[in-house]
């Protein structure tokens, strides 16, 4: 039991800022592969690889750049950070998937209509093979640092190099048939039904990380198992207060925000409360992975009959 605790709490081999400026670098060189693999194969399943892979590029630099400024501002000037900041850019990744979307979907349609077989494909299945693995490296070490430093931004990039493994993966397989079928009329839509299976998975995971993102940044509660988690800190301490009046909570960032309204007998000293108060703080903070709590004393209590 104590090695696997201590295995889990082993840090990441790389940091966020190190994952990030990675994989930026990275796909400027796989733009320039996806973009040279589209055009001597002259495949729209792998021009719409070329499109994605340009797009998600922008947003890999956009997530090192929240991640870079947000060591660099003053606490003094965002007393609660820039997790708002760290949202929006989860929601623009969201918005790169759906663009992407829209391009695959436009030249899947036009490419559905007037189907046409693809050649030299040989230099683009490198490029996917080499793309491939590295998407799949990427996105191990995302879901490593996300169990240690979870944050939207991380969130949002786990899910863009999980669509990308996909992407990738669909792509091979439509041009290896395309190209193992190709003597066969038939085979000229296999290109362009493997961007239609492209299509639905970007449109399920960019629905998904927008939904995840806009609330936050509207200021939603936290989800319900976090939810449930402050409530059963709360039972642990039911003979420390009164009456539970209200619980506000919001997530910014990686961080969450709890305010707990409690009643506490009156007739208690006020040193008494405020140890109570702090050790029931303490429980919720350390049932609520990254949060922020403050117990506060409530008296509106309703009037005696």
């Amino acid at each position: 039991m104590e090695s696997a605790q201590s295995a889990a709490q082993v840090s990441p081999r790389f940091s966020k800022a190190q994952i990030l400026l990675t994989s930026a670098g990275a796909e400027i060189l796989f733009v320039l592969l996806a973009v040279t693999g589209a055009i001597l194969a002259n495949s729209v399943t792998l021009w719409t690889n070329a499109a994605r892979v340009l797009l998600e590029a922008g947003a890999c630099f956009l997530a090192y750049y929240t991640v870079w400024k947000s060591k660099r501002v003053s606490a003094e000037v965002y007393n609660y950070g820039l997790g708002k900041l760290e949202n929006l850019v989860s929601l623009c990744a969201a918005a790169v998937i759906l663009c992407t979307f829209l391009i695959v979907g436009w030249n899947t349609i036009n490419r559905l209509l007037n189907p046409v077989a693809i050649e030299g494909v040989g230099f683009g299945l490198v490029a996917l093979g080499i793309a491939g693995a590295y998407n799949i490296w990427i996105f191990i070490q995302l879901r490593n640092l996300k169990r240690h430093d979870s944050s939207p931004v991380v969130d949002a990039q786990s899910v863009v190099y999980l669509n990308a493994i996909i992407a990738s993966a669909i792509s091979l397989l439509a041009v290896l048939l395309a190209l193992l079928f190709r003597e066969y009329t038939w085979a000229r839509f296999i290109d362009p039904i493997g961007a239609v299976a492209l299509c639905y998975f970007l449109l399920r995971n960019g629905l998904s990380l927008m939904k995840r993102s806009l609330s936050p940044l509207l200021d939603g509660a936290i989800e319900e198992s976090s939810q449930m988690l402050i409530l059963r800190g709360l039972v642990e301490h039911f003979d420390d207060y009164e009456q539970l009046g209200r619980i506000r909570s919001r997530r910014s960032g990686s961080q969450v925000f709890v305010e707990v309204f409690l009643q506490f007998d009156p007739t208690l000293e006020h040193a008494t409360v405020l140890q109570r108060m702090q050790a029931i703080k303490q429980t919720l903070e350390r049932s609520v992975p990254g949060a922020e709590v403050w117990v506060i004393p409530d008296d509106n209590r309703a009037p005696e009959p």
